[in-house]
């Protein structure tokens, strides 16, 4: 008798400790804060509507002169009154522009001054103070102008023999960088670091690759950047590999969105690609995934108002994630159609670069611009996104254009 009540008490006491814990869910955001995407447990649809999420769309060319040239886009940054985009390949450098795509100055210049970098492989802001930093990996420093007058303010110094930095950004007082390292057998790596804004100095370092990248140390770029939502609260960060979105706050990094996905890339496939396919540099080895039915690199990460908007590849695929945060409702499509734009809805939709308080901004490249102005000749562009004949005013080489989505 007292066995049984023994046993009868030890079940109450399971029951008591696992109803304080917190309960699995599919997707919505958990006790802690972390918001978890369940691919598994959503069908794909086969198309859906831009103008779902969003009300009206409108374009912002870019002006195009001798002084502000533009080649590939390499990122796109905003203020409430600024544009800020980077050319990675062929100025090198940063154009600023109003926000009805007036150019109104370069940020600093090429070159070996104490003022100058040899190429701009990121930049981030500052906007409380003004400040914009640029990311020169090449010249091992970091530059701080004001954007408002474009006045140089100081060189970081930036040297670090162990790996390679390419990406930037400032949060809260506090700069931070991703990191690769050169010697892949080296014991204590990190993908993310906190830099002194005066010596450059390493302060904190976070995120195991053996833990959040499926082991993968090595040289690997997909993105534009590994750093997303970059004025908007708290920035978050992530890599090719990671199914977990990280968020940079209250001075940590903490899990802020999971993906759930039986496909996503493991350990031991990229052990698997990396036996199979040991000829090819390693620094490649994320884009070796494209053809196989695997999972992987989250990007194009926005968020705007109750929407979260990203995008990851599968299989030679581009597929779309739309979660409503207050209505939990997931979407997942690879046919994205841009029915704001087109009148024929075509499942072509922009680079999406970043966004602000009530919508997204995207861009489209010069080389693009042929087949979206062949699509306006053909009428099939809606006459409001040529309010003013403003697309009768680009020019035959012309520099990229920008687009805005309003949120509903």
């Amino acid at each position: 008798m007292k066995q049984n009540k023994r046993i009868v008490y030890i079940l109450f006491l399971i029951c008591i400790l696992s109803c304080k814990q917190e309960k699995p869910i599919a997707t919505g955001q958990t006790e802690s804060g972390l918001y978890i995407i369940d691919i598994d447990a959503v069908s794909t649809k086969e198309k859906i509507k831009l103008s779902d999420y969003f009300s009206k769309a409108k374009i912002i060319p870019l002006e195009t002169s001798e002084k502000c040239l533009i080649g590939d886009i390499g990122g796109v940054q905003v203020t409430d009154e600024y544009l800020f985009v980077l050319d990675t390949h062929t100025a090198k450098t940063i154009f600023m522009f109003n926000k009805q795509g007036r150019f109104i100055r370069k940020i600093g210049s090429v070159g070996i001054g104490p003022d100058q970098y040899a190429s701009v492989s990121d930049f981030t802001l500052d906007q409380k103070n003004n400040v914009i930093y640029l990311m020169d990996t090449n010249g091992s420093k970091i530059l701080k102008y004001n954007y408002n007058t474009g006045a140089f303010i100081s060189a970081i110094p930036f040297h670090n023999n162990q790996g390679l930095a390419r990406f930037i950004q400032y949060h809260d007082g506090k700069l931070y960088t991703d990191m690769f390292f050169h010697n892949v057998k080296q014991k204590e790596k990190y993908m993310l670091q906190e830099i002194d804004l005066s010596s450059g100095e390493v302060i904190k370092t976070w995120i195991n690759p053996d833990i959040y990248n499926k082991g993968v140390h090595e040289e690997s770029f997909m993105n534009e950047s590994f750093f997303y939502s970059r004025n908007q609260g708290s920035p978050k960060y992530m890599q090719s590999l990671m199914d977990t979105v990280l968020s940079l706050q209250d001075n940590e990094v903490k899990a802020y969105l999971a993906i759930k996905d039986k496909l996503w890339v493991t350990p031991e496939d990229v052990e698997r690609i990396k036996k199979t396919d040991s000829d090819n540099p390693v620094p490649f080895i994320t884009s070796r995934f494209f053809t196989q039915n695997k999972s992987y690199n989250i990007f194009n990460f926005v968020e705007v108002k109750d929407l979260i908007f990203f995008r990851f590849v599968r299989n030679q695929k581009f597929y779309t994630v739309l979660y409503n945060i207050n209505t939990n409702q997931l979407n997942v499509t690879t046919n994205l159609q841009n029915d704001l734009v087109y009148k024929d809805a075509f499942s072509l939709m922009e680079n999406v670069a970043c966004a602000d308080d009530k919508g997204i901004y995207t861009y489209l490249d010069s080389e693009m611009l042929p087949y979206f102005m062949e699509q306006k000749e053909k009428g099939n562009v809606k006459s409001n996104i040529n309010a003013k004949g403003i697309l009768d005013k680009i020019g035959e080489d012309p520099n990229p254009v920008i687009f805005y989505y309003e949120s509903k």
